[in-house]
């Protein structure tokens, strides 16, 4: 995710990319090091912030924007479609944070097994 946020954040400091996805810049700064991961409700923000997708935005995916993204839906309101795209992305965050869970599961189990 560290790769995905750096090509987000371009060439604006670490300040204007943390202002423009309402993040504190020492917490974003942490995220762009990859010494802190955020969490579902912030990669949700992020994505909204710079419309793209969390698939995108985790790794699970090529394609930066959100082909399903209720964004793009013209007969729901803003704020329907809007609620339909935080809950698109936090079920993507959860569904990403299941799949690194296991993953780390079968590292652990590899490495007690070294």
């Amino acid at each position: 995710m560290v790769a995905r946020l750096a090509i987000l954040k371009g060439s604006q400091n670490v300040s204007a990319f943390a202002t423009k996805c309402g993040i504190a810049q020492p917490m974003m700064d942490r995220y762009l090091k990859g010494e802190n991961t955020p969490s579902g409700e912030k990669i949700i923000q992020i994505c909204i912030k710079n419309s793209c997708s969390a698939d995108w935005l985790l790794g699970l995916s090529d394609v930066r924007s959100n082909s399903n993204s209720c964004s793009t839906d013209k007969n729901l309101s803003h704020e329907n479609g809007m609620k339909k795209q935080v809950r698109y992305f936090k079920q993507k965050a959860e569904k990403a944070v299941e799949q690194a869970t296991a993953f780390l599961k079968t590292v652990e189990e590899i490495e007690q097994g070294l």
